[in-house]
């Protein structure tokens, strides 16, 4: 488990640091488990921050909207309803909440305060029309009469918007596809719960009072019809500069981008990218099935150690461990499937510490190649993982297949 992982880290560390950085040595530790921890601690302070930033934004723009506090506390109440019942919907469907999914808070408050000032606003403009008439009616049916008129644009609102997040469910990314997910049950809740709280806020607060300005004339209306030339001509302008500013857009990240440059965790990361044989891990599996101990045959083993020849030339990769590193000791020549077994037998006296384990499976039909990647960008890794001229040696025996697995 996670805590689990944190607490083997947390040893690591301390054992390791209680032995050296009293001789002067400075400890740091790297890696992907090192790196999922910091993620998952800046994630926790990310959303704090996300929570109070939407408390605030949201309180801001109410003070513009209303004069009377009354009305700005239950817009905060909704608020506070649609993130309870955004989180709630991912805990009960079992969606994981992940780096994009800070963005919900944000999200669902902006909902919460488009349909909550929306309503009030309205609510208050009824009620106001309604007692200057000879019979106004009771507070309870122009609550009712409001609410019943509003239902469906709100909902429609709402709809819209997780319709459109969930064209992304088809998505073929795990990430996005889970993102869509969050989202597009998250703001159904959040609808679904603030409509059922609204009339009741409605009716036992006092009226909403809004300020004078929402009540003005929209003459800049008026100018934008009298101007529209102007305004069509350079609306178009603007999103010219922009789809030609879109074509520098940065489309390919990298790994350690998003980690904060102050922590030790990305010092180190860097220095063993750029210096100690990169810090990616990618895992080649080569079987070949219907044989006995393939891989003890020289000129398979010979392929391999041509392979790896020439992937370790690649700019991309740090370094390439395969079974031919293990097996090339300099005692014998492995020109021979008995020099290969005598070699591997051999290796079996360590016992549990027998490094053939980690690159041969228990059956002698599976080879593992191990490669520790650089931090280039997202596309130029995919290139490397698809490319044929790296793959060409493998498929050329055509009774082995292999899988690659990039975490």
């Amino acid at each position: 488990s996670e805590i689990e992982m944190n607490a083997l880290l947390s040893a690591i560390r301390a054992e390791v640091g209680k032995k050296l950085e009293s001789t002067g040595f400075k400890v740091m530790v790297s890696g992907v488990l090192p790196i999922q921890t910091e993620m998952t601690s800046l994630l926790s302070k990310e959303l704090v921050n996300f929570f109070g930033l939407a408390f605030l934004v949201c309180l801001i723009t109410l003070l513009l909207y209303f004069r009377s506090l009354s009305t700005i506390f239950v817009c905060l109440v909704l608020v506070v309803i649609a993130n309870i019942a955004t989180f709630a919907s991912l805990a009960v469907l079992g969606i994981p909440f992940s780096v994009l999914s800070t963005a919900l808070p944000i999200m669902c408050s902006i909902e919460a305060l488009a349909i909550g000032s929306h309503t009030l606003l309205i609510f208050g403009d009824n009620y106001r029309q309604a007692m200057a008439q000879e019979h106004p009616g009771s507070k309870a049916k122009i609550v009712w009469n409001t609410y019943r008129s509003l239902l469906f644009p709100n909902f429609l609102m709402s709809t819209t918007t997780i319709i459109g997040f969930a064209t992304l469910i088809s998505s073929q990314v795990p990430l996005i596809r889970q993102f869509s997910l969050s989202v597009s049950a998250g703001i159904f809740m959040s609808c679904v719960f603030m409509q059922l709280a609204l009339p009741s806020l409605m009716y036992l607060f006092p009226i909403p009072v809004a300020r004078s300005w929402t009540g003005a004339k929209a003459r800049w209306a008026l100018w934008v019809i009298h101007h529209r030339r102007r305004v069509v001509f350079g609306t178009m302008a603007v999103i010219t500069i922009m789809i030609l500013s879109g074509v520098r857009l940065n489309w390919s990240v990298q790994m350690y981008d998003d980690l904060p440059k102050e922590k030790d965790i990305k010092a180190s990361a860097e220095l063993i990218d750029s210096e100690l044989g990169g810090m990616i891990p990618l895992e080649v599996m080569i079987t070949k099935k219907g044989e006995e101990n393939p891989w003890y045959e020289p000129s398979r083993l010979n392929a391999l150690r041509e392979l790896l020849i020439k992937w370790r030339k690649s700019p991309a990769i740090g370094s390439a461990i395969g079974l031919t590193d293990l097996l090339n000791t300099g005692i014998q020549s492995l020109n021979s499937r008995k020099a290969v077994a005598e070699t591997i037998f051999l290796y079996g006296f360590s016992g549990a510490d027998n490094p053939t384990t980690h690159f041969l499976s228990s059956d002698g039909s599976s080879t593992r190649l191990s490669f520790r990647m650089k931090d280039v960008r997202a596309d130029d890794m995919g290139l490397l993982v698809r490319s044929e001229e790296h793959t060409s040696e493998l498929q050329s025996q055509s009774t082995i297949s292999y899988a690659v697995f990039c975490l």
